[in-house]
């Protein structure tokens, strides 16, 4: 349950620092880790490391964006670089994959029109996180006539069309669903962990 928290607050932390920085903000060092309760260390580490994506400038120990602006909307931009950020943090290799899906997004937004998921940031940190440990996800899945509660073995987030699924194992194992993420609500990470068969690993790819 620490780590979960410490998981959170980090999202959270992110989330406002790229905001400020995505509305042209330059932001302290010092003032940053005061805010948030944490060592200089960790906020130095945030953009070295969780911000490395972004085109960063720095001058002493403010930083700022080297350039603003985008095809995006500012919520949109907000929401891509706090999902690359999370991807790097769940692991290197789904960080690789969730690179190459949001850069072929970002260069293609004028073929569909992008599901706005930025109110959806701690869910997404939520699955991230769960796909990288094989944890269990509860939730409640909304269809046209009914809301029914689901357990997920996620995989995978994939992008149709502008629209994000989650990619679930099925209880046999052997069989994937997609759940449209905007369906689903009241997202909890459960204590349970599950294996993924290595004849559903080439799905993940």
């Amino acid at each position: 349950m620490a780590r979960r928290n410490e998981f959170a607050k980090m999202v959270e932390r992110l989330g406002a620092i790229i905001l400020r920085l995505e509305k042209g903000e330059s932001v302290g060092i010092a003032d940053l880790a005061q805010e948030f309760g944490v060592s200089e260390r960790t906020i130095q580490r945030d953009f070295s490391e969780r911000l490395a994506h972004a085109k960063l400038g720095r001058v002493h120990r403010t930083v700022r964006l080297k350039s603003l602006g985008g095809a995006e909307s500012l919520d949109d931009r907000v929401t891509l670089s706090l999902l690359r950020s999370i991807a790097f943090v769940a692991d290197s290799e789904f960080g690789a994959k969730a690179s190459k899906l949001l850069n072929r997004l970002r260069h293609n937004n004028d073929a569909f029109v992008m599901e706005d998921i930025s109110d959806r940031v701690s869910d997404i940190a939520l699955i991230t996180e769960a796909i990288a440990l094989r944890h269990i996800l509860v939730a409640f899945y909304s269809t046209e006539t009914k809301e029914r509660e689901v357990k997920l073995r996620p995989l995978k987030l994939v992008c149709k069309q502008g629209r994000w699924f989650v990619v679930s194992l099925r209880k046999s194992l052997s069989e994937v669903r997609e759940f449209e993420l905007s369906a689903l609500s009241r997202i909890a990470l459960s204590d349970r962990t599950f294996e993924n068969p290595h004849a559903i690993a080439a799905i993940e790819r």
